[in-house]
C-alpha cells in the first residue's frame, strides 16, 4: 500500500464520486476505481456503498479517512520542511487580501524568510472547497462558514457601510434605513463570495430584497460603479472609507456588523507555524 492510494482514497472520499476525484487528481476514472478496489483488497473492508451513480461511504471509510489525512499532511510537511525550508498555504477572500493579509504577509516574512506564504486570493465559496481538497492549510474569510468539515476561530470584526456618490439623495439625509437604501440600484459581490452571502443574510433578516444592477468578484469595479452613480452598495468600512468621490453612510437600522475568520480543515494539525500566523493576523 501506497501513500498514493491514501491520495486518491481520500480524494473520493471528499468528493463523493470516481468521476470528480479522476478530474481533480488528472486520472481516468478506471485507475482510480482500480486503487480504491485495491485498498479495500488489502484491508479486507468495504469502503464505499455504491448505489446508483453515487458512491456513499461506510463507517470504515471514515476511520480511514481520519487517518489518511494525518498519514498524507505529516508527509507534506517533512517535504516541505526538508525539501524547500517549509511553505504554508493560506487562502483568502477578496476583502482580506486586500486590507489585512499583506500586512500580515510582508511581517511574517521578515521573521521567516525561508519559509515562504503561498496565497490564493478567491471568493469564499472557492476557498471552503479547497480547505475540504486539503489544497490549502488554512484561510482567512469574512464570515463564519457553515461546514461541519472546518473549524473556523474569530480574529477581527469588521462592518459593511453604504457607499453613495457625491451628491446622492442619500447623502441629505442624517438617518438612512435599509429599505430606504434599497430603493437604489445595487452593486454587489458575486454570489459565493462571503460579501454577497452575507449581504443576503442580512436582508433576509429584514424580510427584504435587494435589486441587483451590477455583480463582480472586484471590489474596485464596484466602488467605480457607484463612484459613476449606477447604484449603491454595501462594502467593508476599511475599503470605501476615504475613497474620493465616494460617501459613506451607516445605516440607522442595521450595523451591518460580521466576525472574520481564520478557517481550517478539521483533520489538519495546527502547526506552530500556523499558530504564529492566526498571532500576527489577530495584531
Amino acid at each position: 500500500m501506497t501513500l498514493r492510494h491514501l491520495e486518491i482514497f481520500a480524494a473520493v472520499y471528499r468528493q463523493n464520486s470516481i468521476t470528480r476525484a479522476a478530474e481533480r487528481l488528472h486520472m481516468t476514472q478506471p485507475a482510480v476505481s482500480v486503487a480504491v478496489r485495491e485498498l479495500e483488497k488489502h484491508y479486507g473492508v468495504i469502503l464505499f456503498e455504491r448505489l446508483g451513480r453515487r458512491l456513499y461511504p461506510t463507517d470504515q471509510a471514515h476511520g480511514l479517512y481520519e487517518r489518511a489525512v494525518h498519514i498524507l499532511e505529516s508527509f507534506w510537511e517533512m517535504e516541505q520542511g526538508l525539501g524547500q525550508g517549509g511553505c504554508l498555504r493560506i487562502g483568502s477572500s477578496v476583502t482580506l487580501g486586500n486590507v489585512l493579509l499583506p500586512k500580515a504577509a510582508a511581517a511574517w516574512r521578515q521573521r521567516h524568510p525561508n519559509c515562504p506564504l503561498q496565497v490564493t486570493v478567491a471568493n469564499g465559496g472557492t476557498l471552503r472547497q479547497k480547505l475540504r481538497d486539503g489544497e490549502l492549510d488554512a484561510a482567512v474569510i469574512e464570515c463564519p462558514v457553515s461546514d461541519e468539515a472546518l473549524v473556523c476561530r474569530t480574529f477581527r470584526r469588521d462592518r459593511l457601510v453604504l457607499v453613495l456618490p457625491e451628491g446622492h439623495p442619500l447623502t441629505a439625509q442624517a438617518d438612512i434605513t435599509l429599505a430606504q437604501a434599497l430603493e437604489w440600484p445595487l452593486l454587489a459581490r458575486e454570489p459565493g463570495s462571503a460579501g454577497r452571502s452575507f449581504v443576503e443574510q442580512v436582508l433576509a433578516q429584514h424580510g427584504l430584497k435587494a435589486q441587483i444592477a451590477w455583480e463582480s468578484i472586484d471590489t474596485q469595479a464596484l466602488l467605480q460603479g457607484v463612484r459613476a452613480g449606477l447604484g449603491v452598495a454595501f462594502l467593508p468600512e476599511a475599503l470605501a472609507a476615504g475613497q474620493p468621490g465616494l460617501v459613506t453612510r451607516q445605516l440607522r437600522d442595521e450595523p451591518f456588523c460580521r466576525e472574520n475568520m481564520l478557517v481550517w480543515h478539521r483533520h489538519k494539525r495546527v502547526t506552530p507555524q500556523l499558530k504564529e500566523l492566526m498571532e500576527l493576523l489577530c495584531q
